[in-house]
């Protein structure tokens, strides 16, 4: 997030500072910039995920973060995406490249929500996601870096249930809901929350707030919805889209350039006149991002 702090690679160099070389680092092998911390490393143990039939060869976000070698800045080269700047990159100039990970998800299947770890540890996920896949892997590596048995931490991780803020399950007038929390100014974020809303495959209707940028810092700056693949909205799934709050007019004009159907859109910039027209919606199901 822009206004919080600032970009990435200014965070990448605060965290550097403070990795000594009696460190051992558990990396994600997928993320060329948070893999950099393990360049010409010994101590460095990488996770990752496999190539699987949720690939793209080609990046489908409207922003690509991972255009550049992070280390050299010469163009990266990708043989595949698992989404937005995360996937399989070498840089042919500096030999900055995915490494082969040490724990794998060999294996992921959304629909059903099953990951297996290392062709072997075969979990079920309460969030089918990738994101959660990638929390489990790194759940997995750690606790078994430490000295844990791999089945019991199998065994304890199937069907963990994380109980936070930032997913939470609610109901309307007989319609279920569920609400995905997307950091605004943070297109990858949000980008996940809609693959979650289309995969699901289920008619829904999409509920996209944005009352107000930061809680904690003033900023009116909106250009950060044009990184956002709202293009995904198309799907045939997605019945309506509500948007609402003070930057709704904004949302609109992103919307049109999107190509989303104006017949099924409902704009409110008033958040109690939106919840009103949200309980008139006759849906199975409410996804709120």
């Amino acid at each position: 997030q822009m206004t919080r702090n600032g970009h990435p690679e200014l965070i990448y160099d605060i965290i550097k500072e403070a990795i000594t070389d009696d460190i051992h680092l558990i990396v994600n092998t997928d993320d060329p910039l948070s893999s950099l911390y393990g360049y010409n490393r010994e101590n460095v143990t990488y996770i990752g995920m496999n190539k699987n039939e949720l690939d793209t060869e080609e990046n489908t976000s409207p922003y690509n973060d991972g255009k550049y070698c992070p280390n050299c800045k010469s163009k990266l080269q990708y043989d595949y995406y698992h989404y937005d700047h995360i996937g399989s990159y070498e840089c042919k100039v500096c030999g900055h490249s995915r490494k082969e990970p040490k724990y794998a998800i060999t294996d992921i299947n959304l629909e059903s929500g099953v990951v297996k770890i290392n062709s072997k540890y075969e979990m079920q996920m309460n969030l089918r996601s990738i994101y959660n896949a990638y929390n489990i892997l790194a759940t997995f590596a750690v606790t078994n870096l430490i000295g844990l048995e791999e089945e019991k931490i199998s065994k304890t991780l199937n069907q963990y249930v994380l109980k936070n803020d930032r997913i939470q399950t609610f109901e309307i007038n007989g319609n279920k809901g569920m609400l995905l929390t997307s950091k605004h100014e943070n297109s990858i974020s949000y980008n996940q929350s809609l693959q979650y809303v289309v995969r699901e495959n289920k008619p829904c209707t999409v509920v996209i707030i944005i009352d107000a940028v930061s809680r904690k810092y003033f900023t009116s700056e909106t250009s950060w919805i044009w990184d956002i693949n709202f293009e995904l909205l198309n799907a045939d799934c997605v019945k309506n889209v509500v948007i609402a709050g003070k930057y709704v007019h904004d949302l609109s004009i992103r919307f049109k350039y999107a190509g989303i159907n104006a017949n099924k859109i409902i704009a409110e910039e008033n958040l109690d006149e939106m919840m009103r027209k949200v309980r008139e919606i006759k849906n199975d199901k409410i996804r709120s991002v």
